[in-house]
């Protein structure tokens, strides 16, 4: 998934095999599974014509990850624009189309975007980042208990947090 906010692009094969087939999201209308491994993508209407693109050997969990990546690029629109509000003053203009990045109905249900802050996922992140290299340590040395030091002395360095 390639995300801005405005613009989403899904891989409907990742990057691992074959072809990659990127859709672009913000162009179309909707999306169907249509039996077995094939799914249907209809384009948004441009001078009264609307195509229909269907893929073959897709996986079965395509709706659910279209659906996961709707709400991620819907997250990061509502992230940004809240960012550029609350720092730099700006109003962004939300437009509201007929594409699947703007019909919250594709969107499976998620935690409250309310909850959701930069901070929080920057700090979870942060701390994946520090319990991998800590468990690359215990891996190349081969010695496991580096990596419980690691989170310890992690744990102990961190401030507390007193900004916000």
């Amino acid at each position: 998934m390639i995300a801005t906010g405005r613009l989403a692009y899904f891989s409907l094969r990742s990057y691992n095999t074959g072809n990659i087939d990127w859709i672009a999201l913000h162009n179309m209308a909707s999306f169907s599974s249509l039996r077995n491994n094939v799914t249907a993508f209809e384009s948004v209407t441009v001078n009264r014509f609307s195509y229909i693109f269907t893929y073959n050997n897709c996986s079965r969990h395509i709706p659910r990850k279209v659906s996961d990546s709707l709400f991620f690029n819907h997250a990061l629109y509502l992230l940004g624009t809240v960012h550029l509000k609350s720092n730099l003053g700006w109003r962004v203009k939300s437009s509201v189309g007929d594409s699947l990045i703007d019909q919250s109905s594709y969107f499976h249900p998620h935690q409250s975007l309310e909850e959701i802050s930069l901070k929080k996922v920057m700090t979870e992140l942060l701390d994946k980042k520090h319990a991998r290299y800590g468990n690359l340590l215990a891996d190349y040395y081969e010695l496991p208990l580096i990596s419980d030091a690691h989170k310890s002395a992690y744990l102990n360095s961190k401030r507390p947090d007193t900004l916000f």
